[in-house]
């Protein structure tokens, strides 16, 4: 079971074992649960005390399923390297709450914050805060917006974890548009209006639908099922053309698919696509309700910005890498194995 490595065999079997040989950096034999020394004798080093608190604050809570799977990785990676870990969010999409607890962390003198891309205005300064505390900073899940130049505050490099958006909602839609006539009339229904990153997903989702020349709505719908349902009823009932619907979120899904059955549309007279998975998008796609949907490793992403910052704090390496995935496609085919890792958590 992982939670006996000891953290010497942790870093090795994450491969970030072999990126402090590379760099000349013997990895000490401490057993499991044994902290890690503070690089307090090493002059001009900002790094805080390997193992005090790391947080990861989000845009959205675990509402939303695709982030309780995040906290899921947060939580486990606490339990490995010995360390107290805190997932942090809004109750609903909100760049200054979100800004506000990461201002908070920093200023209570954590060990190193992960966060999601809120527009530069609102994170710029609480990013701000944690450069002039010492306390080191990774960007997760929503690819770095442009106004941050992909530089941190103090000079460094802001380091990412997280996927290539708009490359995996493209995935998504090339394989919806042949099920379109040409000229297709499709929504993307937004259940964050604002979010930065809703918007590299949607562009991303146009994109695919290239070669079918679609007329393409965009419709506000917000994060309450029943409500947006209605929403998304009443612009149906001025668009009876409509011919498919790409949702941003797990949440978009549900509105989606729960849209059609009860207006009795069937799945091939409207088809639907989106982003995220959970049972009830799993279920959709089984049914050949949902075409396909975009896969991201939401347990990863909560789970190696907290090993990036504890490498940092315990060897000095800078958390100032950019790994970015490309997304997984999922459709039908994938939904056995992928229900396995549902329902332990993983995905």
């Amino acid at each position: 079971m992982v939670d006996n490595l000891t953290r010497k065999e942790f870093l090795t079997l994450t491969g970030i074992g072999g990126i402090l040989a590379a760099a000349g950096v013997p990895l000490p034999a401490l057993a499991a649960g044994e902290p890690a020394a503070a690089l307090t004798d090493i002059p001009g080093f900002k790094g805080r005390d390997p193992n005090g608190t790391y947080y990861l604050i989000a845009h959205a809570g675990t509402y939303d399923t695709y982030w309780a799977t995040v906290a899921h990785g947060v939580e486990a990676v606490g339990k490995i390297l010995g360390v107290k870990t805190v997932f942090q969010a809004p109750d609903h999409y909100d760049p200054g709450k979100q800004a506000s607890m990461v201002t908070a962390a920093a200023s209570a003198g954590c060990s190193g914050v992960a966060t999601t891309g809120a527009p530069a205005p609102a994170l710029i300064g609480p990013l701000k805060t944690a450069a002039e505390a010492g306390v080191p900073v990774i960007l997760c899940d929503t690819p770095v917006p442009a106004d941050y130049a992909g530089r941190f505050v103090d000079g460094s490099p802001l380091g990412f974890v997280g996927s290539d958006i708009g490359f995996a909602a493209q995935q998504v839609s090339e394989q919806v548009a042949p099920l379109l006539p040409k000229s297709a009339h499709v929504v993307v229904i937004n259940h964050e209006p604002g979010n930065p990153v809703l918007k590299i997903k949607t562009d991303g989702f146009i994109k695919g639908l290239a070669s079918v020349n679609p007329k393409v709505d965009q419709l506000n719908v917000g994060e309450e099922v029943t409500r947006s349902i209605e929403i998304l009823r009443g612009f149906y009932t001025n668009n009876k053309d409509l011919n498919a619907i790409f949702a941003l979120g797990a949440i978009g899904n549900a509105i989606a698919v729960r849209f059609l059955e009860e207006e009795k549309i069937a799945p091939d007279q409207i088809r639907v696509a989106g982003s995220d998975l959970d049972a009830f998008t799993l279920d959709a796609l089984k049914k050949n309700k949902m075409v396909a949907t975009i896969g991201l490793p939401s347990f990863l992403f909560g789970f190696l910005p907290i090993v990036m910052l504890y490498i940092y704090n315990a060897y000095g390496i800078d958390p100032g890498l950019y790994l970015q995935t490309s997304g997984q496609l999922i459709t039908s085919k994938d939904v056995p194995m992928l229900m396995a890792f549902a329902a332990k958590g993983f995905r």
